[in-house]
């Protein structure tokens, strides 16, 4: 099992060792990977997220060499054959976002890459949102205090809670957490 979600790993860090953890910055290293691709003119796929405000958005920034595919298409049962995932291999780009849920990302992740010798997958979850002003990030205080799990938590629970004490059943059943 992949748990790259950086809220679940705060969240399962807190658990764990009953303290605080030390503040994950996913979305502000996607931020600057981000940023960087689009002042040099890199290419990337952008596999989620909505299709309308990025494209806008990208094209504001006059970045035309991206690529953004709709993940609402996908059957994660029998990704093989399904048509809008065949588009990933199709793309020329060497940096991909997988900007889904997890552990939906890192099945995305985990089945390209091995299709692609010069490209790199991320998967980045909610940060694209966050890049595009999609989604609301958590106050200030509460990053720097590296407790944005819990803000994130509070405010979207059905979206949290039921992926984190899904891992968390799965992390416990192979024994993580046996010393």
């Amino acid at each position: 099992y992949i748990f790259c979600d950086s809220v679940f790993v705060q969240f399962l860090f807190f658990i764990y060792n009953k303290k605080i953890p030390n503040k994950s910055p996913g979305p502000d290293v996607s931020k600057l990977l981000i940023d960087d691709i689009i002042l040099n003119n890199l290419g990337m796929t952008i596999f989620g997220g909505n299709k309308n405000v990025m494209t806008s958005e990208l094209k504001k920034k006059e970045f035309n060499n991206f690529q953004i595919i709709d993940p609402g298409l996908i059957d994660f049962n029998n990704i093989e054959n399904c048509k809008e995932a065949k588009k990933i291999l199709k793309s020329k780009n060497k940096f991909n976002f997988i900007a889904i849920s997890t552990p939906k990302q890192e099945v995305i992740a985990s089945h390209y890459f091995k299709h692609f010798s010069n490209s790199i997958f991320i998967p980045v979850g909610a940060a694209i949102n966050f890049y595009f002003n999609l989604e609301k990030r958590a106050p200030l205080i509460f990053r720097k205090l590296g407790i944005e799990f819990l803000w994130r938590s509070f405010f979207a629970p059905r979206k949290m809670w039921k992926r984190s004490i899904y891992s968390l059943y799965k992390i416990i059943s192979i024994g993580i957490f046996k010393k």
